[in-house]
């Protein structure tokens, strides 16, 4: 267990070399750590002390890592510690997701967005409604999913300019998503106190998961595609074997509502954080 911040942590995130960890949350500073024995290396503070509620590492350039919260996205170049400032959100942002060449997803209260990082572009917008709580990018970078207050998820073109597909997915609201290596298979986790397990080729549900006794908020896949991570406010991270969907493990240890999620990129190494502003650093070993 990692102390280290005040108030709820909200985002964590590896970068692609399985070197640092980044975690954020309500206190308004980003810390990264090194990974493998969980020592604090240095922080990045956020402008007005604004919360960041999401973290993404940049896949083709691992020291550039994309930041949001109640403020604009920001992209920090770690070697510099200096950033780029996205301005296009005039609400909460809930999720960043990176495609190929610096393109990046957002969504927030006020609907999903596409940007150009490279320029500082806004290339692509959609408003709605409903607040949406979630997006991933599939494997193949051609479409975009996002998951609302309204239970739906919306499967869009990679340009978001139309709607692919449509799937009724979750009582309540479409709190998370994670989209398997391969791209077969789309996970969501709702409000209803379920994950469910998409075909990705056609929407079809394949199975729906149960365990959980309160809301899900996060879900992470291993990139070797074995194990579903998934956690919320019940306080327990829950693992389950993605090909036989079977229940595989439950880790307890947080004593407060678990609200992040990521996996190292050898498969081995599982961080989860949360509202009691801990990280938990959990091995294939033990923890």
């Amino acid at each position: 267990m990692i102390a280290g911040h005040r108030g709820a942590l909200l985002a964590v995130a590896v970068d692609p070399r399985g070197q640092l960890l980044a975690s954020a949350g309500e206190d308004g500073s980003i810390n990264l750590l090194r990974l493998s024995d969980g020592r604090f290396l240095f922080t990045l503070a956020v402008p007005d002390r604004k919360l960041v509620r999401a973290l993404s590492f940049r896949p083709d350039k691992p020291r550039e890592l994309a930041a949001a919260g109640d403020g604009p996205i920001r992209i920090w170049k770690l070697d510099g510690r200096h950033h780029l400032q996205l301005a296009g959100h005039g609400a909460k942002v809930w999720t960043l997701a990176w495609g190929k060449g610096g393109i990046l997803y957002s969504t927030g209260s006020d609907g999903t967005t596409r940007w150009e990082t490279g320029r500082g572009l806004r290339i692509g917008r959609r408003g709605g409604q409903q607040p949406l709580f979630a997006g991933a990018l599939s494997a193949d970078g051609r479409s975009f999913m996002t998951g609302g207050s309204d239970g739906n998820i919306r499967i869009w073109d990679a340009g978001l300019r139309r709607t692919t597909l449509q799937l009724k997915a979750h009582s309540g609201g479409v709190r998370t998503l994670a989209v398997e290596p391969q791209g077969r298979w789309l996970i969501s986790g709702g409000w209803d106190h379920t994950a469910k397990i998409w075909r990705m080729a056609d929407g079809r549900l394949v199975r729906v998961l149960r365990g959980h006794t309160d809301r899900i908020v996060c879900a992470a896949i291993s990139p070797d595609g074995a194990v579903l991570a998934t956690a919320g406010r019940d306080r327990t991270v829950r693992l389950w074997d993605l090909q036989t969907r079977q229940p595989l493990h439950t880790l307890t240890g947080h004593r407060d509502w678990v609200l992040a999620l990521a996996f190292s990129p050898d498969s081995r190494t599982l961080v989860s954080a949360g509202k009691d502003a801990t990280v938990h650093i959990w091995r294939r070993s033990g923890r």
